[in-house]
């Protein structure tokens, strides 16, 4: 504990641990040092960061501190420079254990280097045992990145055919972490180069005798040499051939990690005085223009299995890039034209059915999707170039129409697994990628890099495309189809719902912006509205089973829980206000009630009684139990969306209880309740119970309060509904594709 002083025992023991790491490493002469001593420096590396720090090594007990972290530097450097030796003559299987040990150890020192650079600000005069230390962790910074550089060129990172199909873990003859997916080497250089801005910056400085070109020095040296190294590597996995991971090279999320390192390294020298800024340019130039040339290859007609690799491979590497590159080349027209090229592509195989499947063709259709979100997520932030939501919007357009056009059979579609589903990426990710640009909006807010006027602005070409898309989400997620295998439209919903939330999130920001207002209380009321539509549709039954709700898509499911937290959020008095009138010309609804027999009801009544209905409607089995825990949020969204008025709320409650629907929809019969059967034997004296805890619950506005109101529900609602078929809470679906 830093903070009641270093223990003397412990410092005897961790100086005894690490001294016999040096000594193992030193004493292993010319040959390559022993696996467990690489392992055992590498395993405490953690307590050597710390006693790395500033604050540590200013103490009085500073010596014992310097020391250990010396020592473990210098195992460290030993240990490089015997590997560098080894690696271009000695067979594999000798070298690979401790390169990726050594590699662990590097990585896990990063922390340590990081505290070297601040120790470079302090007067070295004074402290010559720190001076020694600083020199020497340079020398070890400098052999780790040529080590970690040469472990990539000759050593693959799967020796042999993956065995993760047959096991849990993938270790033996590959070159990964315990559990990891990535080349070590490249796992430790991206923590280098991010563990600190100073580290990135040291990286370069320290950085001599260059693998390809000698003359060169600096950071032009050590760009120039992992340029030259992603190279070999993009050499080596197009030899390899196609879906081929093993013998040579690493695998291209791995190469694509190095693509990172480089361009952080590079930009991170372009803010120095002293470097060649028309070197480092035209190197990051280099490997954009080359990226670009790929995506915006002309395939033959149609496009085979290697043309769409090709462009898949692209779309990738640009997910690699930084986000001040991707931010602004995107408005040059060769850019444009490139990303044209490849979301026709992509356009093009959504309009095909049926198809024939299996065919590799469609396996890498659906690897370009991958691709293209991730060179979508790439271009995250403010400034985005125009085409870039637009290409969006056309993706979002196009798999919508898919879905739609396969409705009845979707076996016979693009929309299996192997092409699009949970083993490749869901459908809604370009929807999800959208949303995800709301999230870089709310980010760029919150830090004050730029005001809410600004960011209204800036994005108001991603909340046009949500807009533009909103009749095509519609009209697929409430069509009157039952679910089949392979069904997209639950993701479809799903991604819509979470970038609804977000946008809720950010609609509260932004609430003075009035050139958005029109746009989204247009997206958020016709998003209720839907919600609630698909909850309409389920039929009910006192005794409730998931089959039973055959028409449209089934509610059980993550998308469930997505709609039911954007409620939460999204409930406001304009929102509901505007649902409502969108209800009065949708639904022939019959207000007259025992309750109520007044004149026509108006306005935040007609959309929170509707509303209101639903939410009781879903407790009766509309949607799974789990739905129940909701509850007390919802009601106090409602609430909330009332102005806090409860003399508003618990009309409308009353309304909800006894609402019916004149024509029918969905599952509702004409005549009946949209609340649901239970409502249809409800005595006056249960009815008061209700409307009782209504009252209560507003005057408390608490969590109590709130969960007394779920009981209440509940309890009308006909108790919790068990053996129903329904699965469990679900989790959120997963659109990560960096690895398809």
């Amino acid at each position: 504990n830093i903070e009641q002083g270093l223990n003397a025992a412990s410092l005897e023991i961790l100086n005894n641990l690490i001294t016999a790491c040096l000594r193992a490493v030193e004493m292993s002469g010319d040959a390559i040092p022993p696996e467990i001593a690489v392992h055992t420096l590498s395993a405490l590396a953690k307590p050597v960061n710390i006693l790395a720090s500033s604050s540590v090594l200013q103490q009085d007990c500073s010596q014992n501190a310097i020391v250990i972290v010396q020592n473990g530097f210098q195992a460290l450097c030993i240990t490089c420079d015997k590997l560098l030796r080894h690696l271009p003559h000695s067979p594999i299987d000798v070298t690979l254990p401790v390169s990726r040990l050594t590699a662990l150890a590097i990585a896990a020192f990063s922390p340590a280097f990081s505290e070297m650079c601040i120790l470079r600000k302090f007067d070295r005069v004074q402290m010559p045992a720190i001076s020694t230390l600083i020199e020497l962790s340079e020398k070890t910074l400098n052999l780790a990145i040529h080590q970690a550089e040469m472990a990539l060129l000759m050593i693959p990172e799967l020796v042999t055919t993956s065995t993760l199909g047959e096991s849990q873990y993938d270790i033996r003859g590959a070159m990964r972490a315990p559990g990891g997916e990535d080349h070590c080497a490249c796992i430790a250089l991206m923590r280098l180069s991010s563990e600190s801005e100073s580290l990135c910056q040291l990286m370069w400085q320290v950085y001599s005798g260059p693998i390809r070109v000698a003359q060169e020095v600096g950071s032009v040296a050590l760009l120039s040499d992992l340029c030259f190294v992603h190279d070999e590597l993009l050499k080596m996995e197009l030899s390899r051939g196609q879906n081929v991971f093993h013998g040579i090279g690493v695998l291209p999320k791995s190469r694509r990690i190095l693509l990172s390192v480089t361009f952080q390294i590079g930009l991170n020298s372009m803010t120095s005085e002293g470097v060649n800024h028309d070197l480092v340019n035209n190197s990051l130039s280099g490997i954009v223009h080359a990226t670009l040339n790929n995506l915006s290859f002309s395939s033959t007609s149609p496009s085979t299995a290697v043309d769409i690799h090709r462009l898949c491979k692209a779309a990738y590497d640009f997910g690699a890039f930084p986000l001040s590159i991707t931010r602004t080349v995107f408005f040059s027209d060769e850019a444009v034209h490139a990303l044209h090229n490849a979301v026709s592509e992509c356009v093009a195989a959504y309009k095909v059915y049926p198809i024939d499947h299996p065919n590799p063709r469609y396996l890498e259709w659906g690897r370009l999707r991958g691709g293209l979100v991730s060179l979508f997520r790439s271009c995250l932030g403010p400034g985005a170039a125009p085409v870039i939501p637009m290409c969006i919007g056309v993706l979002i357009t196009a798999e919508c129409e898919s879905a739609m056009f396969a409705i009845g059979d979707f076996s016979k579609s693009v929309f299996v697994e192997g092409v699009i589903g949970e083993n490749m990426i869901p459908a809604g990710a370009f929807i999800k990628v959208l949303g995800e640009f709301l999230e870089s909006a709310l980010d760029a807010i919150k830090s004050r890099k730029y005001s809410a006027s600004e960011v209204s602005v800036l994005y108001m070409d991603i909340f046009a495309t949500f807009h533009k898309t909103l009749q095509y989400v519609s009209e697929i997620v409430t069509s009157r189809q039952p679910e089949k295998v392979s069904d997209p439209r639950p993701f479809i919903f799903e991604a819509w719902c979470l970038s609804m939330r977000n946008l809720s999130c950010l609609r509260r920001l932004l609430v003075q912006c009035e050139n958005v207002a029109d746009t989204f209380e247009a997206l958020f009321s016709q998003s209720i509205c839907i919600i609630v539509q698909l909850i309409l549709l389920k039929r009910l039954r006192r005794k409730v089973n998931a089959s039973d709700n055959n028409e449209g898509m089934s509610l059980d499911g993550p998308h469930a829980l997505a709609m039911l937290e954007f409620l939460e959020d999204a409930l406001e008095p304009s929102l509901v206000y505007a649902a409502g009138n969108i209800f009065a010309d949708s639904l022939n609804v019959d207000f007259r009630t025992a309750y109520y027999n007044g004149p026509n009801v108006e306005g935040l009544f007609v959309g929170g009684a509707i509303i209101a209905a639903a939410f009781l409607r879903m407790v009766s089995g509309a949607l799974p139990p789990w739905a129940l825990e909701n509850i007390p949020g919802l009601f106090c969204s409602l609430f909330a969306a009332c102005n806090k008025d409860k003399v508003a709320f618990c009309s409308i409650m009353g309304f909800a209880v006894d609402v019916r629907l004149v024509n029918g929809f969905g599952g509702i019969d004409s005549g009946s309740k949209i609340a649901g059967p239970f409502m249809d034997t409800l005595s006056d004296f249960s009815k008061a119970q209700l409307l009782r805890q209504a009252e209560e619950s507003a005057d408390r506005n608490d969590a109590e309060g709130w969960r007394r109101m779920k009981v209440m529900v509940k309890q009308l609602c006909g108790g919790k509904k068990k053996a129903t078929g329904f699965s469990l809470k679900p989790s959120y679906s997963s659109w990560e594709c960096d690895r398809l």
